[in-house]
């Protein structure tokens, strides 16, 4: 039990002052902070958390359903703020202040237990103040603190320690029901504010077992409604995963990021955060950390975790305090960084709570090193511990300050992460976009083409150099981006804006295009509008783009005959044959039942000027199935008939095809003089060589 007589004094409150002193003093210069990366489509452009008085549609927003605590927070930041985001960030010191504060009684409060006091009573204030301190001051918490959205994991942070601080007050206590019901309220708004927090009951469990009650049968006996109760923060994760619509960031079917790979890549990166840990050089905001393949990074780093495990595992079968505090790293990574696939490998946010293991096992381990050093001295080892640690926290203070700078300076940020991680297409994409808003062009498209250099296969880049071309009125280079993001992405409602602007602009005179091109803004998924587009584009002689909309059309309709014939006629007025060979090979391979596409490969095979193309044979089986099929009632049909027989040297055939069809249409039919002109040629013993 914890021995309530030894935990009040009045010194206590000097210590807390300190602490929250330190803490304001490293990050006064955050406040000077602007919005960063996720900031602005979360909070600074996000409309729902706008208003206050509309809590049904705050809470219906896709980004603020699995955090409605932190979208709460957010709105009223906007309501008392707006924009201004002095005010978001004194929020975000304030909660980061409390984390501490509690990290500190958490600490003290387990080295008065009965279990330690023996040792640590008359040390156990300013070891704890240590801890907390370092933990505070730390530049790796700058991600979970300056960058704004990522309130959700320091609140997350701060309710987690408030519920463990009201578990162990409760303990032995006379209010234990009061202290109970706090721990499970924190419990229940923490998980309002981070999934993360569906690891508390365990850690709490493993601390009543190790500080408190000795066993995990006499813990449970002891306070049964605390530990149940704790679970509700399960039911609530439950409940908000279970309202997302999708989750794209996280989740086991992310495309090319299975639970394999990211297991060894978490090898390699939980090794990096230990070493930010000890040696903060080198803060990135966005890593875009690649899946780790290669097993010469892998292996050691994986070495060194399990072995880690296998300690925490051995020191927690004997009941160990370090046993607990292994466990606390690896729990509270555990949600994030471990088999769940994540599309972010690595965010220094994630070290929140985990950090405070490290911390507790640095200053204890330097406590115990003290202590054989200064055995015999006058120096006890709680102040050597102390000394050290807050010399260490001064030099991490201002580290943390330093980091601060780079917060409030948004191209700043960029470059600090271009400079750290040249690889990132996401910093060199952002960049392309402030540079475009300022009418810097060039500097514009250099980024934006670095970043479709590093992510060809995404279609958001292409869309994004689309967006540059476009504000620098390069019409067919923009058309020519949004194609490419199309062709990846066909539901890039975006970039068939973006297009359809585009066709726009380069056909301002074509009143056809024009009605189409605005049919197409509203609506991308009718085929008969891609149809229409490709059918004007190609009497425009934009024939690649005429392509582009008929495999739109086969994308929706595949067996759309006639987006396959008519993309086929436009392979052939581009002199693109063997395209359109192939295209209606595989096509009637598919359906061999699909004749007007069995017409037009027929009509190339007997007309085509190349004779590597022509095969006079093929074309009269195909020609005649089709008329045969149709009783010879088909006027395009016989005639390419009559273009079959004349290449096989049939010219009486072929002309008598060819004069069935006339009698077929009427006189005035724009077919009647082309047909006519062939039964000419048939008579002279010529057969057709179609030049377009």
């Amino acid at each position: 039990m914890i021995n309530s007589t030894t935990t009040s004094s009045p010194r206590i409150a000097v210590w807390g002052a300190v602490l929250a002193a330190c803490v304001l003093a490293a990050y006064a210069n955050s406040f000077n902070g602007v919005f960063q990366f996720d900031d602005l489509r979360s909070i600074q452009n996000n409309a729902s958390l706008h208003s206050l008085t509309a809590p049904g549609k705050l809470f219906s927003d896709p980004e603020s359903i699995p955090r409605p605590v932190v979208a709460l927070t957010f709105a009223i930041d906007y309501a008392l703020f707006g924009t201004k985001p002095a005010g978001y960030h004194a929020f975000n010191v304030a909660a980061h202040l409390i984390a501490a504060l509690l990290l500190f009684g958490i600490v003290r409060r387990t080295l008065l237990s009965e279990k330690l006091r023996a040792r640590f009573e008359s040390s156990a204030t300013p070891l704890a103040f240590a801890v907390a301190l370092v933990w505070a001051l730390h530049p790796l918490q700058t991600e979970a603190v300056t960058y704004l959205v990522q309130r959700a994991e320091s609140m997350m942070g701060m309710f987690f320690l408030l519920a463990l601080y009201c578990a162990i007050r409760g303990a032995g206590s006379t209010a234990a029901l009061r202290w109970t019901i706090g721990a499970i309220a924190a419990a229940a708004v923490g998980a309002g504010c981070k999934q993360v927090i569906v690891v508390l009951p365990v850690v709490v469990l493993l601390y009543d077992r190790c500080f408190i009650s000795g066993t995990f049968k006499a813990a449970w006996k002891r306070a049964p409604a605390l530990h149940a109760g704790l679970c509700v923060c399960w039911v609530i994760v439950l409940v908000l995963l279970l309202r997302m619509s999708s989750v794209a960031a996280a989740g086991f079917g992310i495309k090319q990021l299975n639970t394999l790979n990211y297991v060894m890549s978490q090898a390699v990166v939980i090794f990096h955060y230990l070493r930010l840990a000890f040696w903060p050089a080198g803060l990135v905001l966005d890593y875009d950390w690649k899946i780790e393949r290669d097993w010469s990074r892998i292996a050691p780093c994986g070495i060194v975790l399990l072995a880690l495990l296998g300690a925490t595992i051995w020191q927690l079968r004997k009941n160990a305090a370090f046993g607990f505090v292994g466990a606390w790293f690896f729990l509270t990574l555990a949600p994030t960084s471990s088999v769940m696939p994540i599309a972010d490998l690595a965010v220094e946010h994630r070290m929140y709570l985990a950090l405070a293991a490290v911390v507790v096992a640095a200053v204890f381990a330097v406590h115990f090193v003290a202590g054989k050093l200064f055995q015999s001295a006058a120096l006890p080892a709680w102040k050597a511990t102390l000394m050290l640690f807050a010399a260490m926290a001064i030099a991490l203070g201002a580290a943390t300050y330093s980091r601060n700078v780079v917060y409030a300076d948004y191209l700043g940020m960029l470059d600090d992460i271009v400079a750290k991680r040249p690889l990132n297409p996401r910093a060199y994409s952002m960049i392309a976009m402030d540079a475009m808003q300022k009418g810097d062009g060039a500097k514009a498209l250099s980024n934006i083409n670095k970043t479709v250099e590093l992510r060809p296969n995404l279609s958001e880049t292409h869309h994004m150099k689309g967006d540059v071309l476009a504000a620098q009125h390069d019409v067919d280079g923009a058309i020519a981006s949004y194609q490419a993001a199309l062709k990846i992405n066909p539901k890039n409602t975006f970039s068939w804006v973006g297009l359809s602007d585009m066709w726009m602009a380069r056909h301002k005179d074509n009143t056809a295009i024009l009605r189409i091109a605005n049919a197409l803004k509203r609506t991308q998924s009718v085929p008969e509008i891609h149809q229409d587009m490709g059918n004007a584009l190609a009497a425009a002689g934009q024939f690649n783009d005429a392509i582009f909309e008929f495999n739109q059309v086969l994308r929706l309709q595949p067996e759309n005959e006639a987006a396959i014939v008519a993309r086929g006629r436009v392979y052939e007025l581009s002199g693109r044959e063997s395209e359109a060979i192939a295209s209606y090979r595989a096509a009637m391979a598919e359906n061999p039942d699909r004749l007007g596409v069995g017409n037009a490969l027929a009509w190339i095979l007997a007309t085509s000027p190349n004779d590597a193309l022509r095969n006079g044979a093929q074309a009269v089986a195909l020609a005649e199935r089709a008329s045969t099929l149709t009783q010879n009632k088909h006027p395009l049909f016989l005639d390419t008939l009559g273009a079959a027989y004349a290449e096989v040297g049939q010219f009486d055939k072929a002309a008598a095809a060819a004069e069935n069809a006339l009698k077929q249409l009427p006189t005035n039919a724009p077919l009647v003089k082309e047909i006519q002109a062939h039964v000419a040629l048939y008579k002279t013993g010529k057969p057709i060589r179609d030049k377009k």
